[in-house]
């Protein structure tokens, strides 16, 4: 019920409980997850549908209802990104497969935030919308960001008989910028140094 954008055999489709099948309520409660995550994927960020199940006793059988709230189309004005203290703006947009202009997709909003997190720069990737009060079918992205680590050293020593006594060193810098002195980070770039020392090497 309430569906206007997509008809019923589209939505239908998307529903795993089917007429005839023993009852399963956390299937119910799934089936009106994804079909609130499509219309959230084509751009209708409010969505909601609601499962509402009637008992018939006598018969024993039930009614599936989704109610289908659809809310406004939107579409993206302006991406923000927000926490970014040491890494570029323009490193962490490379990684946003949203653009201002376009319809607001919950499916590209995660591929976003997954591609951030594999930077491995990040403790914490989170997003938000801003919806602009004076423009109805616009919102603003919001990613929030808290910066991890930027690289790691490790360090050893030990003694083999093919090389004698030696150790190692070794510096990688995972957000490196060249061109940031002194800093020398935030660029999305990676550096890698080692150094073995041996009496054979």
């Amino acid at each position: 019920e309430g569906n206007i954008v997509y008809d019923d055999d589209e939505l239908l489709d998307r529903v795993e409980v089917a007429a005839g099948e023993v009852h399963n309520k956390s299937q119910v409660e799934e089936d009106a997850t994804t079909l609130e995550e499509d219309y959230q994927d084509s751009g209708y960020v409010n969505a909601q549908v609601t499962p509402i199940v009637t008992l018939n006793r006598d018969a024993k059988t039930t009614r599936v209802t989704h109610k289908i709230a659809e809310g406004v189309l939107r579409y993206i004005r302006e991406i923000k990104i927000i926490g970014n203290e040491l890494t570029k703006d323009e490193v962490i947009r490379r990684r946003i497969a949203l653009e201002p202009g376009e319809r607001y997709d919950g499916s590209l909003l995660e591929l976003s935030k997954r591609a951030m997190r594999r930077t491995e720069y990040f403790d914490t990737v989170r997003s938000s919308l801003d919806f602009a009060d004076d423009e109805e079918l616009f919102t603003d992205v919001i990613f929030d960001v808290d910066e991890g680590k930027q690289g790691n050293f490790n360090f050893g020593a030990g003694f083999s008989t093919d090389e004698g006594l030696g150790g190692f060193s070794e510096l990688r810098l995972n957000n490196f910028d060249a061109t940031n002195w002194p800093n020398f980070t935030g660029g999305g770039q990676q550096l890698a140094l080692k150094l073995n020392i041996g009496n054979r090497r």
